[in-house]
């Protein structure tokens, strides 16, 4: 049986890997940071460049041949600012949430290998979503006519022939590194969520072996046992503090999301309206090219919505797990003052704590249904407009 009052503090962290993925590398890494200064100095270039085109040519078919080309840019600019944005942020974030993390051996072994089993189920799908975003960024570097939808490429060979060969070079070799910024938010969420569970998980298990001492006793001796209400009396007191710390660690989450949001949501519909545009707009040497490059957007953009989406709803789940467990404990056999904690230590488990971005959109299967079926009428509508079209 574990201490209440003896917790083992965290200290391997079992997550390492999505950590350096996402933003261990980042905050470490002082090349990796020069690089994606580079790439978002680059960008801004390419962009501004763009517009003054848009503006002097003055051009239908210039604006839409190049359309698709311009909201990436825009999508992937936006995603890689956040990191250097929220720094300072993220930073504090890290050093305060790890903080207040248990180790995950400190109440049963049994607790202890679910935690494990979730953590090595979140790492497999965190890495493969990298695998499969970088993947993608190489399928989308253009290739034959594609080349002729992409400004920064027509920029190169037309203002730029001298040196032309290099910037196409670092331009392309650049669709994998951008892919890959992209999911890094998701794998960002994925990994204080994860822990967070884990964390709700232990103080459930916590809670399930309060009165595990007096498992035989008959609950009418209990009711008048000084040492057992004492007992009790602190327990619930460590339990009630332990989840207003597991709120802290969700609301430093609900904070940072609301902070990044606008500029989430704007990146994500930029590349959203670049894929449909490039879908009716750019043209490929073949039709099953085509075909596979969506299918490799669709693929990593459904792991990186399950991923997110999961880790919200498990959150959710777990902190209800923690009310149902409070409701079968043996409060019939606590005093007037030990019910009178009860009832606090209820209340602040009635608010399940959730990974909000606004106060009426969690993270859960919830808002993974609705986002299914906005892309399902996206798809229709344009679909229709196609066949009208045709």
């Amino acid at each position: 049986m574990f201490s209440y009052f003896n917790i083992k503090p965290f200290k391997e962290d079992h997550l390492s890997s999505i950590r350096f993925l996402t933003f261990g590398i980042f905050l470490q890494n002082k090349f990796y940071r020069w690089a994606r200064k580079c790439i978002i100095f680059s960008s801004f270039s390419l962009i501004t460049i763009h517009i003054y085109f848009l503006i002097i040519t003055f051009d239908a078919g210039f604006f839409y041949k190049y359309l698709p080309t311009l909201l990436a840019t825009i999508g992937t600019t936006i995603i890689n600012l956040c990191y250097f944005l929220a720094e300072d942020q993220i930073k504090l974030f890290d050093k305060e949430v790890l903080s207040l993390l248990w180790s995950v051996d400190c109440t049963t072994k049994a607790t202890e290998q679910d935690i494990l089993k979730m953590f090595k189920y979140v790492t497999y799908v965190a890495k493969l979503n990298c695998f499969l975003a970088v993947i993608t960024g190489f399928v989308m570097i253009p290739i034959g006519k594609e080349r002729e939808y992409d400004f920064a490429l027509f920029l190169f060979q037309n203002y730029f022939t001298s040196f032309h060969y290099i910037f196409d070079l670092g331009y392309v070799l650049s669709f994998p590194v951008l892919s890959y910024l992209l999911v890094t938010v998701a794998n960002f969420f994925a990994y204080y969520t994860c822990h967070a569970k884990s964390q709700m998980h232990l103080l459930s298990d916590v809670v399930s072996h309060m009165t595990d001492e007096f498992i035989d006793y008959e609950d009418a001796t209990l009711f008048y046992n000084e040492e057992y209400q004492e007992i009790v009396r602190q327990r619930e007191i460590f339990i009630v503090k332990r989840h207003i710390q597991l709120r802290r660690i969700l609301k430093l989450a609900n904070d940072f999301t609301t902070k990044l949001l606008p500029f989430v949501c704007l990146a994500l519909v930029a590349m959203a309206l670049s894929a449909l545009s490039s879908a009716y707009l750019v043209e490929a040497d073949s039709v099953y090219w085509k075909y596979f490059q969506q299918l490799m957007m669709v693929t990593t953009s459904t792991v990186t919505g399950v991923l997110l989406v999961q880790c919200g709803q498990q959150t959710e789940n777990e902190a209800e797990s923690i009310l149902s467990t409070f409701l079968n404990i043996r409060w019939i056999t606590f005093n007037d003052q030990n019910k009178k904690i009860a009832m606090t230590a209820l209340t602040v488990a009635q608010n399940t704590p959730k990974i909000k971005f606004t106060d009426s959109v969690a993270l859960n299967y919830e808002l993974g249904i609705r986002v299914v079926k906005n892309i399902y009428s996206f798809a229709a509508i344009f679909a229709n407009v196609q066949n009208f079209n045709s």
